[in-house]
């Protein structure tokens, strides 16, 4: 029956949906919504993240917040020093994933490892029950920040968290004595995830430290192309291969790479070289790269890597081996976002300072491997009668995407071989359908 669902989630997923409705141009902004960007002249042409959704507007003060339901996107906008609450009701037994993302606009001022927001998640009582804190880390170049806070129920998590009830949600922004007074716009979502039916998620885990962190050998072949989406809800599909697309000074391009239980990720991203010097060129130092999990929970940036003959690359990976058990690793946050079967996305962010260097856009290469062979995973509970649905998603208030069937399969439980690889069939067909290539996600 869990396969059978997944099936119909996918079909149902695979459907066209429409998001919110663009504003014409020279209409009047909403009531209440943020004021436009302002991005500095080098980013003036880049196109920025967009948050979707319903309208909200946060309390000052804890336990006052509107409240937020599963399967639903909002938004709302932060200044300097503001923290906003936001009210959600959990039961005793899910996973409960909170995320948030802030735009700072393209080309504004913002200092490293500085600016950012701080998410939390506490219970009625105060007690912190999850949080996260994602910062800038490419000096001076704004991007969208995002990670997620989540309550796990179980081992290591106080009493008070694993209750049910109404909880409180806080984004608190962060920045030092030069950031600028613009408001950030966000989009906030929250989402919920079954219990495992018996304690075997927590013993399917890979050992600690028991994977290799040898780099695998990247693609070398011709590049497909690919544009990247301006957002998490529109980010494309990619797999194992060599991609290439263009990005504007200042903007941030995304991409999603579907993993299953056991499969691990590596990527690099590298700049153009430098024709006339055969090598390193101009922008070594200007694109960056960011990994989150399906939940947009950060799982890491890019370290630099390459050689002295060829343009320097930012990689992430390869990554730990998805498994539910990774969710109690107390110490690396690396290994704790990858947890979750679904869509990983890539952020490729271009340094604005690169218009001076490049004079407009720039092409870049993604190189991804998947690698680990699929495995069975956790067997979720069944969704009670009244109560939580399943793992939800909530894509910015729009309508059923691609993804949700994705992340479908992945919750069903595959309880047997067949239904796993019926599972990596359909995902396989989806990714075909939106890379518009015969090359869906790899397992080796």
């Amino acid at each position: 029956m869990a396969v059978t669902a997944a099936v119909c989630a996918l079909a149902v997923a695979a459907a066209p949906g429409a998001g919110a409705v663009p504003r014409k141009a020279g209409e009047a902004p909403e009531r209440g919504a943020s004021l436009p960007h302002r991005p500095a002249d080098e980013a003036a042409n880049a196109e920025s993240y967009e948050p979707q959704g319903e309208r909200v507007r946060g309390a000052a003060r804890a336990g006052k917040g509107p409240s937020m339901t599963v399967r639903r996107g909002y938004r709302d906008d932060i200044g300097p020093g503001e923290t906003r609450h936001y009210t959600v009701r959990l039961d005793a037994e899910s996973t409960a994933h909170v995320s948030a993302v802030a735009v700072p606009a393209p080309g504004s001022t913002v200092t490293a490892d500085v600016d950012g927001i701080r998410i939390s998640l506490r219970s009625g009582s105060g007690e912190l029950c999850g949080q996260a804190r994602p910062t800038i880390v490419m000096a001076g170049t704004a991007q969208p920040l995002a990670d997620s806070a989540s309550r796990q129920p179980g081992p290591g998590t106080p009493p008070e968290c694993q209750r049910a009830g109404a909880y409180d949600v806080a984004v608190e922004r962060l920045g030092g004595e030069g950031a600028g007074p613009e408001r950030w716009p966000m989009e906030l979502r929250f989402t919920l995830e079954r219990p495992v039916a018996t304690d075997d998620g927590r013993e399917a885990g890979p050992p600690r430290d028991g994977w290799s962190t040898e780099p695998p050998t990247v693609p070398d072949q011709p590049a497909r192309a690919r544009k990247g989406g301006s957002a998490f809800r529109d980010a494309e599909f990619l797999s194992t291969g060599v991609w290439e697309g263009e990005i504007k000074p200042g903007e941030t391009r995304f991409y999603r790479v579907p993993l299953l239980w056991g499969q691990r990720l590596y990527a690099i991203v590298e700049p153009p070289a430098d024709a006339d010097r055969k090598g390193p060129g101009a922008l070594d130092d200007a694109v960056g790269l960011t990994v989150y999990n399906p939940e947009r929970g950060l799982v890491g940036h890019g370290r630099t890597v390459g050689a002295a003959s060829r343009p320097t690359e930012d990689a992430v990976g390869p990554t730990a081996p998805v498994a539910y058990a990774n969710r109690y690793d107390r110490t690396r946050g690396e290994v704790r976002a990858m947890s979750l079967a679904g869509s990983y996305y890539l952020a490729v962010t271009l340094d604005p300072k690169a218009e001076a260097r490049a004079g407009g856009a720039v092409p870049v290469t993604l190189r991804v491997v998947v690698t680990g062979r699929a495995q069975v995973g956790p067997r979720y509970a069944p969704a009670a009668t009244g109560g939580t649905e399943g793992p939800d998603r909530a894509d910015g208030g729009a309508a059923a995407t691609d993804d949700d069937g994705l992340r479908a399969v992945a919750y069903a439980g595959f309880g047997t071989g067949t239904a796993l690889l019926l599972g990596l069939g359909l995902w396989t067909l989806v990714a075909r359908r939106r890379t518009g290539t015969g090359h869906g996600p790899t397992a080796h």
